[in-house]
This record gives structure tokens, sequence and C-alpha cells, in this order.
């Protein structure tokens, strides 16, 4: 499996230390390459910052650790390259306005998964995984506490459950499929039931607090 993060924001800052920590090599790419440069300098040896093309090119596992909107508008441009690889997604369709409040950008019932997911070829695997929890949880993941957290995810096929599975295990969570993409990807994004800045009220779910 070779490994692309594209963005180094908070949450691909997460995923990339993360994975990082747990010795797990991988690509790493941002809009702005001085950033990604940066990011890759912080967390050691294990990143090799390339282009965002060189990334999609390259991987056959692309973690989209970017906004929402920017999303639609790369898989839009690189559709025929994603076509046959593993598209990982943990946006949140959220905005921010001037005073710092939360919103929704997609109507009530409607998630960011099942709408990136209209974008991509039937041929491309795709799942809704690393969004469930906050970036500082991320970060800790298998280290935070005695027992495994756990990394909620939707896919729609067997390979794609396959692949997600084994990386959240390489990185020391514990992996909890959730449903198809169009059936639970609202139940993991921000103010979903089993996120845990939503339902779940800031707790961190792991394999003991959870049945």
């Amino acid at each position: 499996m070779t490994i692309a993060i594209i963005g180094a924001g908070n949450i691909g800052r997460a995923i990339a230390t993360n994975l990082s920590k747990h010795g797990q090599q991988f690509l790493l790419a941002n809009r702005t390459v001085s950033k990604a440069k940066h990011l890759a300098d912080e967390i050691g040896d294990n990143a090799t910052v390339v282009t965002v093309e060189e990334a999609i090119d390259q991987a056959d596992t692309i973690i989209l650790a970017i906004f929402f909107a920017d999303e639609k508008q790369l898989i839009e441009k690189y559709q025929p390259q994603l076509a046959g690889k593993l598209v990982i997604d943990p946006s949140n369709p959220i905005s921010f306005d001037a005073t710092g409040t939360m919103s929704r950008t997609l109507p009530d019932g409607v998630s960011a998964g099942s709408e990136i997911k209209k974008l991509l070829l039937a041929d491309t695997l795709y799942a809704k995984a690393f969004g469930s929890l906050d970036a500082k949880t991320l970060i800790a993941g298998g280290d935070y506490q005695d027992s495994q957290v756990i990394l909620y995810f939707a896919a729609d096929t067997s390979k794609a459950i396959d692949k997600v599975s084994e990386l959240i295990t390489n990185v020391g969570f514990a992996p909890k499929l959730v449903g198809t993409v169009d059936e639970s990807a609202l139940d993991i994004e921000v103010g979903g039931a089993l996120h845990q800045m939503g339902g779940l009220n800031g707790a961190v779910p792991t394999l003991d607090s959870v049945k």
C-alpha cells in the first residue's frame, strides 16, 4: 500500500503525525508545497514531500485531508487519475463565520460522503474515515489510553473495507465499520451520532467504553 496524504492543515497534520509515529512511509502533498515541507520536517523521515499531481499518480491509497469544498474541486480535476485507487475522505461539510461559529454547508440529512462519492468514477474505491475524531485525539491515537481508540468508518465494498481496516489497525486504532457511505457517513461527520464532536459529546470511543 502506497499512501499519500493531501493536505497539511489540522487533520492532515494529525494523520501524518500518527502515520509517522507508527513507522508508516507515506507521500505528503499540499497546494502550498512549503507547508508540506514544514510538516515533513517536523514529523521526521517517514514523509516524502511531493506535488499534488505526483501524490495522485504514485499512491494507490489517497487521504484527502482538505476542506470539503476544495475536495470537490480536486476530484473534479483529477477524476480520471483517481480511478482504481482508494480515496479516503475525512472531510466535514462545515464553514466558520467571522465570530468563529461553525455551521454545516449541506442541507440536513445530506452527508459529505454521499456528495463526494457521486463525483468519483465507478471503479474508484471510496471510504469515509479518519474524520470521526478531533485532531488532538487523532494524533494521540493508540497511545491515548489503555483501551484502543475506535475509528469509525463507512465504505461500500469489501476491498475498500479491508484496506481501510488494515490502515487504521496499522496506526494503532481499532477500526469499526458503521455501514455503507450513503447509509452511515452522516453518523460519523461533525454533529453525527458517532462523531466525537456530535452524539459522543466529546467522549473518546474505545473498545472498553463502546459495546
